[in-house]
Order: C-alpha cells, then structure tokens, then sequence
C-alpha cells in the first residue's frame, strides 16, 4: 500500500472504523517521522488531520453541511433510529395478525419479534436492491403477502407522522445530491472533496454504487487500491489443530513469538488474530492472553478493568451483559415493582454484585441466608420482612443481615408505587429516582473501565428517552422489557490507550489494513465459505437476480474468495487454521485453503499459568532431587487438627456417613465448610424441601394419629380431608416463595405419595407411633452431635426406629464392613439418650432393646417400600427387603451365624464410636470404595481424583512388577 498522504481535499473512505482508526495511526507516524528527522520546518508541531471516514460518517457530515448552507429541502420531521424503525415493524405485524385472527389458515408466527427483524430487513434490502416495484401478482407466496400487508402499515404510520427511516434517507439523500450536483454545482463547491480513495472495499452496495456515479458526475476522481494477483505471503503456513482450545493456544504462542522475535519496540507491531466467526473465539482468546501474558509478567493481572494489555479486541459484548449495566438492570426489574417476586438468582447476583452500595461482606451473608431459606421466588416485602422475623429452626436463628444503609433504602423503595400506565418520560424518571435511591453503582470508586461503562448506559437511557413513537402509554413490565431489549443491541468496547502490538478482530474488520503477521483463525469448511442465509420474505430468484447479500452459495464463495486475496496481500507472515474436531464433531478445513501456498506448522507445548507455577513448584523426576527453582516443600499429609473435647460436630450425623465413605470429603465438606457453602437455588421447589415437606406432613399426620388403630378406623373421606389440612398446614411456610401452579402439582405429589404410605402402614403388625422428628444432642469420643430421630413406633414394647427417605437407600449398607449406614447406627445411641431425658412415658417406657432398624422409602417412581432388619418375624410387612435377622443368625453360610441380636447392635454402635474418634482426632485420609462414594462431595475438585487414579494405577504397575520380578528369581 503506497504511504498515506495528508490532503484536506483527499477523502478516504474506509470499509469501517478500525480500518479508519490504522488509517489516521499510520498518517501521524509518517508525519511525526518527517517533521523530526527534517530541520527545515521545526516549528510545524501540529499534525495535519487525515479525512479517513466510513461510507455513513461522511453522510452525517454531507448533511451537516447543507443543511447549514441552506441546500437541504427534505420535508420530515424525524429520522427513526433502526430500533424505533424495527420496533414500528414489530406493531405493525401485531395489527396485521390481529387482523387475520379469524382465518385459521394464516401463517402462525412462534416468535413475531424476531419475524420483525426479518421483515424490515428485507424492507430495507428492497429500498436499496430492488428499487422497481417487484411486488406484484406473480410473486405472491404467503411470505410477501404478509410482507407487503406488514409493510403497507409500515409505511402508512410513517407518513402519517413525517417519519423517516434510514434506507428512506439515504434514497432522497442521494435523489437529492443528484439534483445539486445537476442543477446547482457553484452551490456545493467546497462541500465535495477533490479525490475519494477507496479502502477496504471487497463489494459495493447499491447504494454506494449511486453515490460514487454522482461523484463522478461532479468531477470527483475515484481511486481504488488494486490488489496484485501475484502478492502473497513469503512465509504462510497451515496448522490443523485439535480444537479450537489447541487452535488459540497455538495462535498466542506465536503471536508471543512474533513479539520475541521483534528487534525494535514491540508497541511498532501490528499483529492480527482474526476469524470468520469471532465471536465463538473471542472469549477464548480473551482468556489465553491474558493467562499466558500474565504468566510471562508482560502484562498486569487486570483485576479492575484498568491494565495495560498486549493486546486490543475490536469487537465489543453486549451492553446489558457488562457487570455494571447488568447491576443496573436487575436494580429497575426488582424494585420498579418491589410488590412482584423475582427469582432467587436474581437477588442473589444483585445482592454479592461490587455495584451493590453496602459492606460486600455482610451482603454475601445475606446471601448464604437466602439460599440456605432455599426459597426459588422472592418478593421485596418477604426481604425486608427476612430481616426482622426469628425463624425457629437452631440454624437460622439471626435475622437476615444487611448493611444499614442499603436496608434503609430497601426500606424506602417498598412504597414506591407508579401508575398503572406510564408515559415514556415518566417511565424515564421512575427509572433514574429508583436507581439514585438504591445508591447506584454503590459507593467505591470506579475504575476508567467501569465509568465508560456508566456513561454508556446513561448515554443509551437518554438515547431511549428520545425515541418518539414508541408507544403512549403502557406499564412498567412493557416499558422495561422494551428499554432491556433497546439495551442488549448496543454494543460497548471500552476505550484503549495507544495500539497494542495483538489486534484481535473479525474478518470484514480486517480488510483493507495491512500487518507485520497475521494468524486466521477457525477455516473449517462449515465456517468459511459463509453459509448463505437469505431472507424469507423476498424470493429467491430475485436476491440472486439482484446480488443480495447472503442470498446463495455462489455469492458467498466469490466474496470468500475476494477477502482471502486481500488476506494474502497484506503480510508477509500469515498463519491459516483450523479445529480438527469441535466436541465430538470432526470437521474439514474450508476448500478455500487449497489457494494458499502454505507449509508445514510446528506446534510448541502451551502452559497454562497454573502449570507453570507447578513446574516451577515440582521436584525434578528425571534426577529424583529438588529442582533449583522449586517453591513448594512437599509432604504427605493426611492428618487434620483434632476437634477439642466437647466441642460440637459439624453437620450432625451427616459428617459420621461422610467419613465412612471417605475421609476427606468428610474434612473438606464438613469440618472446613464445602458443604455449608452456596447451595444452588432451582427455579422450582428444592429437593431438600421437597424431603423436609414430605417429613413434615407425616410429622403432623402421626402427632394427630397416635397409633395404628386410629388410622384403620378412619374412612377414606375422613383420611383424605384429614391428610388434605395436615399438607396445607406443612405448605403455608413456603406459600409465597412459589407460583401457585407450582406448589399445585407439589401438594398433589405428596397427597399421592402419603397415600400409598398409609395404606402400606396398615398391613403392618399393631403398632404406636411414640416419636416423630425426635431431636437430641448425644457425646459420641468427647464431641457433640446434634441428631434427628425421624421416627420411633412401639411394637409390643420395643423400639422400631425408622429413616424416612425419598431417594435410593438399603438396609444392606447397615450390615458390611465398613459401616455404610452410621446414620442408621448413630439412631442407637440417640434412643439411649432419649429414652434418659424424655418426660413423657411414651419413649421413656420402651424396652431397652429395640427391635427393628431400618429406611421407610418414599418415591415418587418407584413407590413405597421398607428397607429394615428386624429382630423375628411380626415386626413388619414380610417383604424381600426386610430382612429377618434371627433366620440369618441360623444359616451355616451366613456371616451372622450365631451371633446373638444384641451383639449386633453393640458392634454397630462401637462402629459408630470409632468413626467419632477418627473425627475427634482430625483423621482425614483420601480412602474410598469406590469413585460413586465421593462422586457428590462438595469439595470434588479439591480431592484431585485424576491425581488419586494416577497414583492408584502406578501403585498397581510397581506392584505387578515386583510380582514379575519375584516370580523371575525364583
């Protein structure tokens, strides 16, 4: 490309605005190399502007320009934006359905949103493609005709209003420069430039096509850079990679290498990452670079938004997903209608978010609490009233803890009440009194990234607020979802300082500009050539006819083609890929590859941050000694720090099941706290209040009951009216944090399920319920446990204890070696207590010996069933899965031959004790079965199971080995 020159009469008009932006980068490095190596103009300091501009930056200032010369005579009143524009399409398309209601064989929209996009963009590719009237009898499918219909709408609202849209503009804009150009040239002499100089081009619209005629006709010379046939890359190459991972690790390695091998400042390289799909790789890409770079210390961690990076991405992220503008966001959709409930997430990524004004650390907690309530909906009055009200259960017994200031202002924005219906302005106002009033974006100062942030979200609400048209009056749902979707089309790219050397861009941004290396990402055949996608509402002979964009294969191909000329002729260093396989999927690389002269690549070994510090932390296998630069001393160590005599087990009984399966889970998830981290709230009733529901109407049902003989005397209307009350009783706790549906199809899941349990329970042997959700706090090797009995019948005197569980549970698990049931076991030693501290007779005056254990299962697929051992016969129902222990004690093959009931329960309970001292004394091992018994651990990543597997698998080589080896001496 020859150098650029400076020349006020010189336009050059650029494909897009980073092409512009290299454009005016390279003039002012030419200029300040001339005037500072040349004496003869020292004082010339100031540096002549370069006119490089896109195709629609010129037409803002073309109108600019006449309109203040007093040459515009277009008669409108408003040009729309492309929103305001689409979202006139969208009304119009409701009026024509709701016009067509009564014929059920007109075409059923499932998304008119998005058919809207469609139909004004083939509004705007008729205007400027199809500029004779195309739409008559002939091509009348049922697809024009609701276009034609929609778009007569259209055009009948704009008239009425003297609007204008973009591709209406621009058809009169050029009419009408025509007009000057023929009829008053000496008018605009001075307002047209001498030269035009294209770059970056690969096509011309219609439009444009137009303009450069007129220019011509007013004696503006055209230039165009030309690309050489024969201008290719000296070295191109061609790497397959693995996926798409390997693809942008191996691209950041050499880009990193181009950096290496640059003998001047890095800040003078221009090194390209592109791809024809770059938004699949940007977050990609975005993550690598910064890991790598950080890793290496050429950049700083960029904790606030604020380092200086090696590298630059174009292509910006919706506005409604930046952090701050997504804090804003979700402050209107929960407090501009504070009586409406929200999902949980909400107010929890609301509640832990920076931009929350309040101590982080106190809103975290709240956070914890509200998870903890596992309620999925949420109103602002059911908050506010969290934070007053003492809730019984020993876990939550604190309020809810908010900072004061934001509780205050919670406070304040209950009462906030607006009309039913809102005008666009007042909807404007309640927007920015909600956000001042909950301190928005809160009280820390922000960083430059997070300020650009703010100005463009307050930029797009006054944008919005200008919009005429949109609607007279409607409420505040309708009005924020129209301002949320006006937010997520606008794009937001943060502002950089100086050009970094790594220039991470799309295809069509890299056009026309020129680089010292340049690696193309993603060239499988699925992604390059583009696939074609036409409009649905314009026939497809015509967008061939006519070269519309998108419009087929053969007109993709070409475009390809021409861009990869382009591609070839602005390096001398290019690098071609493509992912060998995305998931599962194997892919091809794009035909188009064909056409590059490329040679072998050789891949290099990538490390991410994490491995290079472990490289640097390991010992030297290869010499079995310490390595120079290790940080890390390493020992084997399984041992944690004692509990102190008396001190209060975590997590009950639950830790003693944690550390019959493995160790350390149990001092992961229980005594450092996994298990009590973020629970994760579902949008519908959580599994551990579906348990604790269930539990709690068989609670209610059984305290009103009482015995066996009450339930068989009650008729089935008088069960189902009594279980009905005892279900409504159980549900009012968590009658407001779900929709009625919801809790609709829950009350009727239990019903079912008690149901069938009560018909099980009446071909039981006689028996009394004595104790239901029994609490107690039992000393098991000098520490406490806090331990739920869920319930304790009497049968014939004695003790059956039963589990109620919803999931899968056997009574198996009570009976191997190790003990996979302690919770079960644990029920032994707190009847003992219960039995001490009870004052009523009911438990007090049960035998001392019990004489069943076992799970009572409740499931909703596979019904309901018990899973118990018992002492004899007439305990309970005879069932496969109700074992008999006295009959196994008489079996020769039984490994409970002759052992005595009685021993048993004394062996369980001594298990029991053992695995509380192991607790006590900080035992925390990694020992398991089997991978199933760990495979929910909270604390998963922590237990390193791929290391545990590999050092299990080498334990089992070293062994088979020294097996072979003795076998070969002998």
């Amino acid at each position: 490309m020859t150098p650029i020159q400076s020349n006020q009469n010189t336009l050059h008009l650029c494909a897009n605005n980073r092409l512009a932006a290299a454009l005016k980068q390279k003039a002012l490095r030419a200029w300040q190399s001339n005037t500072f190596q040349n004496d003869d103009n020292p004082y010339q300091l100031v540096a002549p502007s370069l006119q490089a501009m896109t195709f629609n930056n010129w037409w803002q200032q073309w109108r600019d320009s006449i309109a203040f010369a007093g040459l515009d005579d277009l008669n409108y009143r408003r040009l729309l934006s492309d929103f305001e524009a689409e979202w006139c399409f969208e009304q119009a398309l409701h009026a024509e359905l709701k016009a067509r209601e009564e014929n059920p064989d007109e075409i059923q929209l499932l998304n008119p949103q998005q058919t809207a996009k469609q139909l004004y963009q083939a509004w705007n590719l008729s205007i400027e493609y199809l500029q004779e009237e195309w739409l008559d009898d002939s091509f009348l499918s049922p697809e024009v005709q609701l276009f034609k219909a929609v778009s007569d709408r259209y055009q009948q609202r704009l008239q009425q209003n003297q609007w204008l849209d973009s591709e209406q503009l621009m058809k009169a804009s050029l009419a009408q420069m025509q007009n000057l150009v023929s009829e008053q040239p000496q008018a605009i002499q001075g307002l047209l430039p001498n030269i035009i100089s294209l770059h970056g081009f690969d096509d011309f619209s219609p439009n444009m096509q137009r303009w450069l005629n007129i220019m011509q006709q007013a004696g503006v010379q055209i230039e165009q850079e030309q690309i050489a046939e024969n201008n290719t890359a000296q070295n191109s190459q061609l790497y397959a990679a693995q996926d798409m991972q390997d693809e942008v690790q191996q691209a950041v390695l050499w880009a990193w290498q181009q950096i290496q091998n640059c003998k001047d400042s890095a800040q003078a390289l221009k090194i390209g990452v592109i791809a024809p799909e770059m938004q699949q790789y940007k977050q990609l890409l975005q993550t690598t670079l910064d890991d790598f770079l950080t890793a290496l210390g050429a950049q700083q961690p960029d904790l606030l938004g604020n380092a200086n990076k090696l590298y630059n991405l174009s292509l910006g992220q919706p506005l409604h997903q930046v952090p701050l503008v997504e804090n804003a966001l979700l402050c209107l959709q929960l407090f501009l209608q504070p009586q409406k409930t929200c999902r949980f997430s909400d107010w929890s990524r609301w509640l832990i978010s920076p931009y929350t004004q309040g101590d982080l650390i106190k809103r975290h907690q709240a956070d914890m609490q509200l998870r903890r309530l596992g309620w999925s909906q949420i109103s602002l009055p059911s908050l506010l009233n969290q934070c007053v009200d003492y809730l019984e259960d020993e876990e939550r017994l604190l309020p809810l803890i908010l900072p004061t200031g934001l509780l205050q202002a919670l406070e304040k924005l209950v009462t906030f009440n607006l009309a039913a219906k809102l005008s666009q302005a007042q909807f404007i106002e309640a927007c920015e009194t909600t956000l001042q009033q909950i301190g928005w974006p809160g009280s820390r100062t922000l960083s430059s990234s997070e300020y650009q942030q703010q100005q463009a979200l307050l930029n797009a609400i006054n944008q919005f607020a200008s919009f005429q048209g949109l609607a007279q009056e409607q409420n505040v749902s309708q009005w924020l979802s129209l301002l949320q979707r006006y937010i997520s089309e606008q794009l937001h790219q943060p502002q950089t300082l100086g050009e970094p050397p790594i220039q991470v861009m799309g295809m069509l941004e890299a056009g026309g500009q020129e680089f010292d290396a340049l690696w193309v990402l993603g060239l499988s055949d699925q992604a390059w050539p583009r696939a074609a996608n036409p409009n649905p509402f314009i026939p497809m002979h015509l967008q061939r006819e006519h070269k519309l964009p998108r419009a087929d294969g053969q007109r993709e191909l070409l475009y390809a083609q021409q861009i990869d000329r382009r591609l070839q002729a602005c390096t001398q260093n290019l690098c071609l890929s493509y992912p060998r396989f995305s998931g599962e999927a194997e892919l091809l690389p794009s035909p188009l590859l064909e056409e590059f002269n490329a040679g072998g690549f050789t891949a290099r070994k990538y490390q991410s941050m994490a491995q290079q510090l472990f490289t640097q932390a390991v010992p030297d296998n290869t010499e079995n000694q310490v390595a120079d630069n290790q940080l890390l001393e390493w020992h084997a160590d399984a041992q944690g720090p004692e509990l102190e005599i008396g001190s209060k087990a975590p997590g009950g009984s639950g830790i003693l099941g944690a550390q019959s399966k493995c160790p350390l889970m149990a001092f992961f998830d229980y005594r450092l706290g996994a298990k009590y981290g973020l629970q994760i709230i579902d949008e519908t009733l959580q599994s551990t209040n579906q348990g604790q529901l269930l539990h709690r109407v068989l609670e209610l049902l059984w305290q009103k009951l009482g015995n066996q003989s009450a339930l068989l005397l009650l008729t089935a209307e008088e069960l189902d009216e009594l279980l009905e009350q005892k279900i409504e009783e159980a549900f009012a706790e968590v009658a407001n944090t779900l929709n009625d549906s919801l809790l609709k199809l829950e009350k009727a899941r239990i019903k079912t399920l008690c149901l069938q349990w009560l018909e099980l329970e009446k071909t039981r042997p006689n028996f009394a319920n004595v104790g239901t959700e029994s609490k107690v706090e039992i000393e098991l090797a000098g520490i406490k446990f806090s331990v739920v009995v869920d319930r304790i019948d009497s049968v014939d005197g004695q003790a059956l204890i039963l589990d109620y569980k919803t999931g899968k549970a056997s009574i198996g698990d009570l009976l191997k070696t190790p003990l996979q049931a302690p919770q079960l076991a644990v029920y032994l030693h707190a009847l003992e207590q219960l039995k001490e501290q009870s004052d009523g007779a009911k438990i007090k005056n049960l035998a001392d010996e019990i004489c069943g254990i076992g799970y009572g299962l409740l499931h909703s697929d596979d019904g309901v069933s018990f899973s118990a051992l018992a002492e004899d016969e007439g305990v309970l129902p005879k069932a496969r899965s109700v074992q008999i222990f006295n009959q196994m004690a008489e079996k020769e093959n039984s490994a409970f031959y002759q052992v005595h009931w009685g021993d048993l329960l004394n062996s369980l309970k001594a298990e029991v004790l053992d695995l509380a001292a192991q607790i006590q004394q900080g035992q925390a091992q990694m020992q398991f079965a089997r991978e199933t018994d760990v495979q929910y651990a909270e604390a998963k990543l922590a237990l390193r199971l791929p290391e545990v597997r590999q050092q299990i698998a080498q334990a089992l080589s070293n062994a088979s080995a020294e097996s072979a080896g003795g076998q070969a001496d002998v």
